[in-house]
């Protein structure tokens, strides 16, 4: 099976209060999701496509292939 960009990121996870972890995409910014669960956490990481437009917005743009 392919490697998928997700692989290569690292999302930031921070849990709030409550025992859920919110999940931060390294390269829109965007909320990914959040879950109580790992499991669900990590799916909705490897589903998430940052949107095209907002990083055109961002004027932020990664290339794996570089580092």
């Amino acid at each position: 099976m392919a490697a998928m960009h997700q692989d290569l990121w690292v999302f930031i996870h921070r849990m709030d209060p409550y025992g859920s972890v919110e999940s931060i995409c390294p390269v829109c910014f965007e909320t990914v999701g959040r879950h109580e669960r790992e499991e669900d956490v990590a799916r909705a990481e490897n589903a998430h496509v940052c949107d095209p437009d907002g990083l055109g917005k961002l004027a932020y743009f990664w290339n794996p292939a570089q580092d």
